[in-house]
């Protein structure tokens, strides 16, 4: 008869730890400025402008999500709370329902509360969840976990439960589709559900029913993410432009995943995005990695049978499911990338996991060393996720840890940028340079032109003596031109012709503005350029080629067959080939 009070004085004073725990860990976060992504939600931003009637959530998609409830979530937040302090003080209210709805959770698992609360621990102080906490706007996957992991506490409460009710099962269902509509990482619930049966070892195949519900579910709002995702979401274009084999893209996924596990056990570097080029050397190596890994879990699996630990490993690893066709999504722009947030709810199975293999060793040694090697490791990942809040208390500090962790990051190096170029006076390290003009490349090629005159009107202003620097000038006028600044443009246009240019800058501006559409302008270039020098093999080349895409073909015709080496270059022989295979069909 005392022992429900016992329980319950534990559970009310882990609570109160936790909340100990996670102020001491992650306290700092309140004190963090807004970051990277949370812009777009602040008032001037591009959601408040997108987004402003309630059907609007549901029925447009600028990018590759469909989460129409995390997008009014924030709306409705950054509207109501105007300080970062505030949204990052509500983070830490989610992080921290998160974490004491897992202590619940893993205690009616193991029906052990010793393993709920170590598991608990473990989260709450791990650097993993310091990298959360420091996005606003990842908000949306904790509010997520919640509706998840009350979901499976229904769920296991219904299979577990002598009497099935409808209710339990039904409102374990609402909360699952509540989930979707926040995050799409919620598709892989059933699978965790399904496995959940496994652990249960009453009535199995029934259990197993009870999860069809969810899995029509799921594939029913897979379909609907696919037919409402935006221009961004159409994968056709980013397939097409991948420019690695199938090895290579599985060695850069274990070389990642290896970055991701080795950063659990050892956090040293976590970062919002960490991304890779396809590896073209070591694939051998990588591969064999990742298939050894998989031979591993498998006997691990294989091994524990019935063990509680089997189901949390599963848990764990069916996260990744997610990470094979998420990892693609950016390879057009910045090669293969991984998103710890991804595996946020799947990672709960690591951690608890890692308390049950903790607890396997509690009879093997003293408890003394048992108690020490707890401490030591709870200390150790709460004062990494301290000095991670440290540095990512100004946006400055935390961008120029991502870019060094994760080299070549565009995201990062384009917001540096801006940063260093505005009225603060900081100057443009030399280093990032280079990746601030591919990203003004990017940014074209997106056709998200203001952007990339922001990152250009910083590399001109602060580099007069860069050997680019007359190239940045050029895509200046340019990029003027396109957006509707034609005065602006023109005059630029004036300053930069009123002497002869190097024959490059003549062939990459017309090429800028071919692919701008500007052709017109392309061709005054051109013929800027042949006034110094005059027949150019490369300048009447392209001077025909926009002729061409303008439906001028005799004049383009004209231009080759006026050149004396005509016969010489390939090139021109296989455009006038082109044409006459066009002028012919026209003609039928």
């Amino acid at each position: 008869m005392n022992s429900q009070p016992f329980n319950r004085i534990h559970n009310y004073s882990t609570a109160f730890f936790l909340i100990i725990v996670i102020v001491l860990c992650h306290g700092l976060s309140v004190k963090a400025q807004f970051m990277v992504d949370d812009f777009d939600y602040l008032p001037q931003g591009q959601k408040q402008a997108i987004y402003q009637n309630l059907p609007d959530l549901f029925l447009k998609s600028e990018v590759h999500h469909y989460n129409p409830l995390n997008i009014a979530l924030n709306i409705s937040l950054f509207k109501t709370y105007k300080s970062a302090s505030s949204l990052y003080a509500i983070n830490l209210l989610l992080f921290y329902g998160n974490t004491l709805l897992l202590f619940i959770l893993v205690t009616r698992l193991t029906q052990n509360l010793e393993i709920g609360a170590l598991t608990a621990i473990l989260f709450a102080v791990h650097p993993v969840n310091a990298e959360m906490l420091s996005h606003i706007t990842l908000n949306t996957v904790m509010v997520c976990a919640a509706f998840l992991q009350t979901s499976m506490i229904l769920f296991w409460r219904h299979i577990t439960s002598p009497q099935k009710t409808v209710k339990s099962i039904l409102l374990s269902l609402i909360l699952f589709l509540f989930a979707l509509l926040f995050l799409e990482t919620a598709l892989l619930f059933p699978i965790y559900l399904s496995l959940l049966c496994l652990v249960n070892k009453n009535d199995r195949w029934q259990n197993l029913r009870q999860t069809i519900p969810f899995w029509i579910t799921a594939f029913l709002y897979f379909g609907l993410w696919c037919l409402m995702a935006g221009p961004a979401g159409q994968w056709n274009d980013k397939i097409q432009h991948l420019q690695f084999s199938f090895e290579s893209y599985t060695a850069t996924l274990s070389f990642l995943l290896q970055w991701y596990f080795q950063n659990l056990i050892i956090p040293n570097n976590f970062v919002l995005i960490k991304n890779s080029p396809a590896l073209s050397h070591s694939i051998l190596f990588w591969n064999s990695a990742l298939l050894l890994g998989i031979f591993l879990t498998i006997c691990l699996l294989w091994f524990w049978r019935k063990n509680i630990k089997k189901f949390a490993l599963a848990w764990f690893i069916s996260g990744f499911t997610f990470m094979l066709p998420a990892s693609i999504v950016h390879a057009y722009s910045m090669g293969i990338v991984i998103e710890p947030h991804w595996f946020y709810f799947s990672s709960m199975g690591f951690f608890m996991l890692f308390a049950l293999s903790l607890n396997d060793l509690k009879p093997r040694i003293q408890t003394i060393l048992y108690r020490s090697l707890i401490c030591v490791l709870v200390i150790f990942w709460g004062l990494t996720s301290f000095r991670h809040h440290v540095i990512a208390r100004t946006e400055i500090s935390y961008l120029e840890y991502w870019l060094k962790n994760s080299p070549n990051n565009r995201l990062p190096a384009s917001k540096l940028g801006l940063l260093y170029g505005s009225n603060n006076g900081l100057t443009i390290p030399a280093e990032l340079i280079s990746d601030m003009d591919n990203q003004t490349d990017y940014f074209i090629k997106a056709n998200h032109y203001s952007e990339s005159i922001d990152l250009l009107e910083k590399l001109v202003k602060q580099n007069p003596m860069n050997p680019k620097h007359n190239i940045w000038d050029d895509r200046l006028s340019a990029l003027y031109l396109k957006v509707g600044e034609t005065v602006t443009a023109e005059n630029r246009f004036k300053l930069r012709f009123t002497k002869k240019l190097p024959l490059k800058e003549y062939l990459m501006l017309a090429q800028l503005l071919e692919q701008l559409e500007i052709r017109e302008k392309a061709l005054t270039v051109l013929d800027q350029g042949l006034i110094y020098y005059p027949q150019q093999v490369d300048l009447v080349y392209l001077k025909a080629v926009i002729l061409a895409n303008q439906n001028r073909f005799s004049e383009a015709e004209s231009l080759l067959k006026a050149q004396n080496h005509v016969e010489k270059d390939e090139r021109y022989l296989k455009l006038l080939k082109d044409i006459e295979t066009i002028k012919l069909k026209t003609q039928k």
